[in-house]
């Protein structure tokens, strides 16, 4: 289903920060990051991962994914279900830009064992009323970053006419520094 230009696959479950749940069996969910997620952070440098055996209730701090354009949008996740972290995606770390390329599939971010499989209730669809209000209102906020960092955050790469005058510096450069 789109939202806009955005796909949220309806077999799956969404929280409202940004995260989708997949059950993969009744002992795993697989947690990930939304296409229009993704699209905030614009260039992922890398993904802030929590550790294996981490034990996170729903709705606490999980992990957050960093920007490579310092005008992007840290995106912090929240965890859709309460339990252990049992896998965190090995290919994130020699390559976040799989959280752009395929958010839903090679993108995902880490597998919960959950401790209570009720709490997926707890998430909605994309066709529920209060789901599609949430992303009205991160469209909107999406909009108003954009303005005010002058940062197109639409998916197209390619920098505008201000953009493409502006030095580009790299991040991780800076950050050594």
């Amino acid at each position: 289903m789109k939202i806009e230009r955005y796909t949220f696959n309806e077999e799956l479950r969404y929280d409202l920060n940004n995260s989708y749940a997949r059950q993969t069996s009744d002992t795993e969910i697989v947690q990930g990051i939304t296409d229009l997620g993704q699209a905030m952070v614009g260039e992922a440098l890398f993904v802030e991962a929590p550790f294996v055996g981490r034990r996170v209730r729903q709705g606490e701090r999980l992990l957050s994914i960093q920007p490579m354009d310092p005008r992007g949008k840290v995106v912090r996740l929240t965890a859709a279900v309460s339990g252990e972290i049992v896998a965190v995606n090995p290919a994130l770390a020699g390559d976040p830009a799989l959280v752009n390329e395929a958010p839903y599939d090679e993108g995902w971010l880490v597998v919960i064992r959950p401790d209570d499989e009720s709490e997926m209730a707890n998430l909605h669809t994309p066709d529920e009323l209060a789901f599609r209000v949430w992303v009205s209102r991160e469209l909107e906020e999406m909009r108003l970053h954009e303005a005010q960092v002058g940062r197109k955050v639409s998916g197209d790469p390619t920098p505008s006419e201000e953009e493409a005058r502006v030095p580009q510096v790299g991040y991780v450069a800076i950050a050594a520094r």
